[in-house]
């Protein structure tokens, strides 16, 4: 009850990493022989690794879950206190987490394999040392709209290992954007093919319009699991890890999400701003002795910072802004002062310079070259100043 008034709550689901949910659901770990919380399958002993490469097994219900139908999942002796929540299907309400599973788990390990695994997948010595230095020169090319640029890879000099500190937004940006522009110069055609099964399916399911369609969703799963068969051909049984096995249930998620909520992606259901949030909780405590209820006070402080922003207004960012005012044109005929540098808007910027944040594409699907931001005496308004690409028969011209 809320001033009087019943507001009914539904909970849709608990979004955290692999060992999180085992912890609160009190489940086996993920590397127990019977660890996947969508279905039935039974881990094999590949070398000393774990891996899961049946793709068929049955699945769990949530009925199963209660009964402890399978003690090698649930252990006898455990509980979980989310069994007293009326409704929660614990075998379909706990959510892959994309960022954990897919970017800083099976898009780092495919790299890592590439980088410093072993042969015959492992990269030589050259070809190691060129897809460094393409890395690096891509730097310049990344536009602002990535929080994150790929960061240079470095390698120990003395033991030859490859140190990858990348962030899961940086994997991120080479999965769905760097990958298949530069892979293909260093994989052979089945790996590269089997690397653009995952880049394709993923795509799908961060694009708004095509995630939308219950066609593409189902398109995205038969190439997510075509990715994890083709896996065990081309690297063998031994890569299928929980992560891996994990692809053929991730659309499961994205389907259910869909029904309820428009413009729904995948990344959606990721942990970023989560994490994000994690290091605003952690400089709200300034010591360790009841770092708790440090932070519960500041955060109710905090609140009741924007209470009063709500009572007595805020200032809000407009929807759409010019910075950095210029008189270097070019500016054609019927065209005037004020010139600017830099287009912002609430998702994104669009400027002259760099050039990698100067091209943009427009809604009739023209690909422009932003040269100007200037009045137009015409429309009177603002408007983009730039060169259109055509298409010629051998290559993209002016």
């Amino acid at each position: 009850m809320l001033n009087g008034r019943l507001v009914t709550i539904k909970l849709f689901g608990f979004d955290c990493d692999t060992p999180a949910r085992c912890f609160i659901l009190n489940i086996i770990g993920h590397g127990g022989y019977s660890s996947c919380i969508r279905c039935k399958t039974v881990g094999l002993n590949v070398g000393n690794k774990r891996a899961f490469p049946d793709i068929n097994a049955a699945l769990r219900t949530d009925e199963e879950f209660r009964t402890r139908a399978d003690t090698h999942f649930r252990p006898p002796g455990t509980s979980t206190p989310l069994l007293e929540l009326d409704g929660l299907q614990f075998c379909a309400d706990f959510i892959l987490d994309p960022m954990h599973l897919l970017y800083g788990g099976i898009m780092k390990y495919l790299l890592c394999t590439w980088l410093d695994g072993s042969l015959p997948h492992k990269f030589s010595v050259q070809l190691r040392e060129a897809f460094r230095e393409n890395i690096k020169s891509l730097k310049i090319h990344i536009p602002d709209d990535f929080f994150r640029k790929l960061q240079e890879i470095a390698i120990s000099k003395k033991k030859e290992k490859v140190s990858l500190k990348w962030k899961s937004k940086e994997y991120r940006l080479f999965l769905l954007y760097v990958g298949p522009a530069i892979l293909k110069d260093f994989l052979v055609p089945p790996k590269y093919d089997h690397f653009l099964y995952l880049h394709a399916a993923i795509t799908i399911l961060s694009r708004q319009d095509l995630c939308a369609n219950l066609d593409f969703r189902n398109y995205a799963r038969q190439l997510l699991i075509h990715f994890v068969s083709k896996t065990i051909e081309l690297y063998g049984v031994e890569l299928i890890t929980p992560n891996f096995h994990s692809l053929i249930h991730l659309v499961d998620d994205v389907d259910r999400f869909s029904v309820h909520f428009t413009y729904f992606t995948l990344h959606a259901l990721t942990v970023f701003a989560h994490e994000n949030f994690l290091g605003k909780l952690k400089k709200l405590a300034r010591g360790p002795a009841n770092s708790l209820q440090q932070i519960a006070n500041r955060l109710g402080e905090v609140s009741n910072c924007m209470l009063q922003s709500k009572l007595y207004g805020t200032f809000v960012k407009p929807d759409i802004s010019f910075q950095h005012k210029h008189n270097d044109g070019p500016l054609p005929l019927s065209y005037r002062n004020p010139q600017y540098k830099t287009l912002v808007l609430p998702d994104f910027k669009l400027s002259i310079t760099p050039a990698s944040s100067s091209f943009c594409q427009m809604k009739n699907k023209d690909i422009v070259k932003i040269e100007n931001f200037a009045f137009s005496q015409e429309l009177q308004e603002i408007v983009i100043i730039g060169k259109k690409f055509t298409y010629g028969l051998d290559r993209s011209l002016w």
